[in-house]
């Protein structure tokens, strides 16, 4: 059909990132937000199910897709809930879901695009870049998504963040940390790690 899902990433550029969750979630009510990143091709949904190998080769639609869909971790509590909420995307070679995330490897990329915007069916939030940082698939910020060992993992990644972002962060914020596979070595992942602050 015409209206199909995939068609809304063109629709939201032209007008300034207005996205239709009514119209999504009658779709796929695993749907719990949309992750954009200006001058990139991050620009998709989110979704979240019970089970985190659902969307790695499931396009939002629910049919096969190489690329799949950005997701989040099974144990959050969806976008805003946790203290650390980890949506993961594949690295696509044409740079493609999360592929641009490498670039933040890169002091001159961060200086360039020092925010993402995360929206939800119920707020919209900047997401403020605290950290970026090339970990080990098997890294404890995988198994944190509450409590103090959480931040203190936060803190520990922001103090050896590849980039210098000077982001202040405190107990009570909200993060998130969009992880995608690294080429630096085997089972390597980018993580690029953010603070939700609520827009008006």
């Amino acid at each position: 059909e015409s209206d199909d899902v995939t068609d809304i990433p063109e629709d939201v550029q032209e007008i300034g990132l207005v996205v239709d969750f009514d119209a999504l979630l009658n779709k796929n009510k695993d749907v719990i937000g949309w992750v954009y990143l200006e001058g990139t091709k991050i620009n998709y949904p989110v979704a979240q199910s019970s089970d985190n190998n659902d969307y790695l080769r499931t396009g939002v639609d629910r049919r096969y897709s190489w690329y799949g869909t950005p997701f989040a971790d099974m144990k959050c509590d969806g976008i805003a809930g946790s203290l650390n909420t980890i949506i993961y995307g594949h690295n696509m070679n044409n740079g493609m879901m999360f592929g641009s995330l490498v670039n933040y490897r890169k002091q001159s990329y961060y200086d360039e695009h020092k925010e993402l915007v995360i929206l939800t069916p119920e707020k919209n939030y900047r997401l403020v870049i605290v950290s970026a940082n090339v970990v080990s698939a098997y890294h404890e910020i995988y198994s944190r998504v509450n409590g103090e060992a959480c931040y203190n993992t936060i803190c520990n990644l922001k103090a050896k963040s590849d980039i210098k972002t000077g982001v202040e962060i405190s107990k009570d914020d909200r993060f998130v940390t969009l992880s995608t596979c690294s080429l630096a070595y085997d089972d390597a992942r980018q993580l690029v790690i953010g603070k939700l602050v609520e827009m008006e």
